[in-house]
């Protein structure tokens, strides 16, 4: 939610006019939220025993939930789940197809997005907040 709930406002604010200015900030706007919100929540929880696995956790969960946030946020521009020509279940079929194949899906849709050096930044930077977190 840390990584793709900005994603979704910025897109309701902009709908129909999101461009490059958007994109920038999404860029590093989200990188930086989601590193805080993990830095924040391994200060705050004991995860000492399963560092290695709460920092994919929290990798994983930025790409596998990325094509459902994305058809949310793509709503906002006459795509996503805003489509006429697609029902609920072309919809449905969609999300569970693009998550079961998540890597290549979500990479694809965030160049879309405009959220692909976002999702990369933010994967380098999940492990680098935990190693930090692991020296204090």
């Amino acid at each position: 939610m840390a990584f793709w709930l900005p994603d979704i406002v910025i897109h309701g604010i902009s709908r129909k006019s999101f461009s490059s200015p958007e994109a920038l900030i999404m860029t590093f706007l989200l990188p930086a939220i989601s590193a805080l919100t993990f830095y924040i929540m391994r200060k705050t929880r004991d995860f000492k025993d399963s560092q290695v696995l709460t920092i994919i956790s929290g990798i994983l969960g930025i790409w596998i939930t990325g094509p459902f946030f994305m058809m949310i946020s793509s709503s906002f521009s006459q795509g996503g789940f805003s489509r006429t020509d697609a029902g609920l279940i072309d919809s449905l079929s969609f999300i569970i197809s693009s998550t079961a194949l998540f890597p290549i899906y979500t990479f694809m849709m965030s160049t879309y997005d405009g959220t692909l050096f976002a999702l990369l930044i933010a994967s380098g930077l999940i492990p680098l907040t935990g190693l930090i977190n692991r020296k204090s």
